[in-house]
């Protein structure tokens, strides 16, 4: 027990005895609040010894910025003989703050007048250090709930009993947390047809159950919830239980969904373009190691060159194994020309599949240097072998038109000099020559009509087909 050499007041003594082995700090003023005792339960909390607090008053432990105000107080319900309780924030000797429950009342003598006054303390310093985190808890979960793009429930208990939505939740949603107080309440307004709301609320109570049991997490899940508008939306909802709280989050999909079906819808258009393509449309591609690959290419692929895009994607081996073993040095030097000098790239080559004719091909497209010093083209490679026999077939007949022009003049003026002979032969046999004259003749004459049987079929082979 410590006292002070103040007296302490009579009639006291024997209470401050008991006050002495009492397991709860105690502190006692006399009539005027003056400190003259502390027991040693006192002196482990505080760390003041009595030596230190004697004759004076307990509002020099005091760590409240309103110190005077909160112990004026305290005088005023004592001096009215009422019992004063509340807490005190206090410095040890030490300097550290704590936190004490206390509860403060008067001794009175037989003729009501105050002889002392008894404060017992107990020391609350964890419980508020807890409560204060759990505040600094939730007014961090709140500033971060407020601005998380995040449907955030906020429920206790396997009820789900609704203790906060945030501003994303009635955003998305339009329900307030009055409309939604319960899971239940939730899932009749988001999920108004009895078959899925039945099958969801089922299948997620479960769920939850085990979560709270575990203090774990629901793996993700998808729904389509109603919204208070009427409209609909695809939310990803997870959940988890942490202490006595349930937090469920909803991440909203619908434009991701939307955004997710206008791209295959975009893509099936795109590949049905493709598919109607009269030619392969192709991206490829030399690193800068000097390595050729094929990144992309459409479905023709494998009618021209054999091999499937997978094929080509790391690996351009099997386009040089359809390429026509003439056109092999001719085609790469041509994409190495265009690499060398960024220009369009353009050639005709042939090729042939196993079993399969061969083909003219034509390609052509434009490269570009990448970042990382590769060099990509973007093209299109189409089969040109009816083009090609349709030349070959024009030149075959236009050399077949110059050869009919000169057997022509050649069969013009050859002809004249045959009417020429043959005239002037029947012209000769129409006079008295002799035998040996005739028979010569004759022969000429003949010969000339041979001949000019020779240059009828030149005309007709020309076109021409004069009579002579």
């Amino acid at each position: 027990m410590q006292q002070t050499g103040l007296s302490i007041p009579f009639g006291i003594e024997q209470l401050t005895q008991a006050y002495a082995q009492l397991p709860l700090p105690v502190l006692i003023t006399d009539s005027e609040f003056r400190i003259v005792f502390i027991n040693s339960a006192f002196v482990d909390m505080s760390g003041y010894e009595l030596k230190d607090l004697s004759g004076k008053t307990p509002d020099l432990l005091s760590a409240e910025p309103a110190a005077y105000e909160i112990q004026q107080n305290v005088y005023e319900t004592l001096l009215k003989q009422e019992v004063w309780t509340g807490t005190f924030r206090n410095t040890r000797f030490d300097g550290k703050e704590i936190f004490c429950e206390t509860t403060i009342s008067a001794i009175i003598d037989d003729h009501g007048t105050a002889l002392a006054y008894i404060g017992i303390y107990i020391d609350i310093t964890e419980q508020k250090l807890e409560e204060e985190s759990v505040r600094e808890s939730q007014k961090l979960f709140r500033a971060m709930a407020e601005t998380l793009p995040l449907a955030i429930y906020l429920s206790t208990g396997i009820e789900q009993v609704c203790e906060y939505v945030n501003p994303k939740f009635e955003e998305l949603f339009g329900y307030t947390i009055k409309d939604v107080p319960s899971a239940g309440r939730w899932f009749s307004l988001a999920y108004p047809d009895d078959t899925y709301r039945k099958m969801l609320f089922a299948k997620w109570q479960s769920g939850v159950e085990r979560a709270i049991a575990a203090n774990s997490f629901i793996e993700p899940e998808e729904s389509v919830v109603t919204c208070k508008d009427g409209s609909l939306k695809n939310i990803q909802w997870s959940f988890f239980s942490l202490g006595e709280k349930n937090y469920a989050c909803g991440l909203d999909l619908t434009e991701i969904k939307r955004s997710a079906q206008a791209l295959r819808q975009n893509d099936t258009m795109i590949k049905k373009l493709f598919d109607h393509v009269p030619g392969m449309i192709f991206q490829f591609k030399k690193n800068a190691c000097g390595i050729y690959s094929v990144p992309f290419a459409t479905d023709a692929i494998q009618q021209i060159f054999g091999c499937t895009t997978g094929d080509v994607l790391n690996d351009f081996s099997p386009i040089t194994r359809a390429l026509f073993p003439e056109d092999l040095d001719k085609l790469i030097a041509s994409i190495e020309a265009s690499a060398e000098n960024l220009s369009h790239w353009q050639c005709e080559f042939r090729v042939q599949i196993p079993g399969q004719p061969v083909r003219w091909m034509l390609g052509q497209s434009t490269p570009e240097r990448l970042a990382d010093g590769s060099i990509l083209w973007h093209g299109f490679c189409t089969d040109i072998t009816e083009r090609k026999f349709a030349v070959n077939a024009l030149i075959a007949s236009q050399r077949l038109n110059a050869i009919g022009e000169l057997a022509s003049g050649v069969a013009h003026d050859f002809n004249n000099t045959l009417m020429i002979m043959s005239g002037n032969a029947e012209l000769a046999l129409r006079n008295d020559v002799s035998p040996e004259t005739k028979i010569l003749l004759e022969i000429i004459n003949k010969a000339a009509q041979d001949a000019e049987s020779r240059i009828r079929q030149l005309q007709r082979f020309a076109g021409c087909a004069e009579p002579i």
